[in-house]
């Protein structure tokens, strides 16, 4: 009798736990789905993108969209946390970091500080337990002019590479959304050369190209080996390394975080 008690609770957990993942698996269908389908054409642009969630639901977003006739706007986040909480979050900020548009589709705002300082004000005002925060940068290219323009809140710093010079980080201010009532987003800018490559990721990258024995020393990714090759290589053969390394690596090895790479590639 025991054992057969013992059973119908097992049975019963069992299709709990069940209901549980494809309760699971629909919100990250549902999150998926809010990723661009297909990437815009962007003139004297190409857009090469990156994205491997470390669970079934990740805390990184990215997109890629068209605001209007001239100009695209980009966006990468990353919500503190994995799994339920950072797939919420990062889904929440997916819809706020769409603030370049009014909900009637009207031109609401081409500067970035505005809609990051917008997202930061729609996160403070959702009042989350915990003190949630995100990083995120919103980028916006204008095509006649060739001109990138963003503001990064807590993110990594964009990584330039120039043919015949040194990777390098593009430093800038800008604090963790909604960490602060009244944020200060530094705006910059930089006119896109033919050749020119701009790499926006998050912080799951640094796994993947830096060296485990000076990752703690180093932060800045531009000297490593990856982004050394980059402008030789290219970034679609470069990302190409990534993917096969995602494929094989063992995650007993590996730091799991979500990975988000968003890079620009000027023709």
């Amino acid at each position: 009798q025991e054992v057969a008690v013992l059973r119908t609770r097992d049975e019963a957990q069992r299709r709990r736990i069940n209901q549980f993942h494809e309760q699971t698996r629909s919100a990250a269908a549902i999150q998926r789905d809010l990723l661009p389908i297909t990437l815009p054409k962007v003139a004297g642009l190409e857009v090469h993108t990156l994205f491997r969630p470390a669970e079934v639901l990740s805390g990184d977003l990215y997109d890629v969209f068209r605001i209007d006739d001239t100009h695209v706007g980009l966006s990468v986040a990353d919500a503190t946390g994995h799994w339920l909480s950072g797939g919420f979050l990062s889904t929440f900020m997916n819809r706020s970091l769409g603030g370049a548009c009014g909900r009637d589709g009207s031109l609401r705002s081409l500067r970035p500080d505005d809609v990051l300082a917008q997202a930061n004000r729609d996160l403070l005002a959702a009042g989350f337990n915990d003190c949630p925060f995100v990083t995120a940068l919103y980028a916006v290219y204008h095509e006649p002019t060739r001109m990138l323009t963003w503001s990064r809140g807590g993110a990594p710093y964009p990584i330039l590479v120039r043919p015949r010079e040194t990777p390098r980080q593009i430093v800038s201010q800008g604090p963790l959304v909604g960490a602060l009532d009244e944020p200060n987003f530094e705006v910059m800018t930089l006119t896109l050369e033919p050749g020119d490559a701009v790499v926006f990721h998050t912080d799951g990258l640094e796994t993947l190209v830096s060296d485990p024995a000076t990752r703690r020393a180093c932060c800045d990714l531009s000297h490593t080996d990856w982004f050394q090759r980059l402008g030789e290589d290219g970034i679609e053969r470069q990302l190409g390394k990534l993917e096969a390394r995602l494929a094989t690596i063992d995650e007993t090895d590996w730091r799991v975080d979500d990975v988000t790479v968003v890079a620009l590639e000027a023709r």
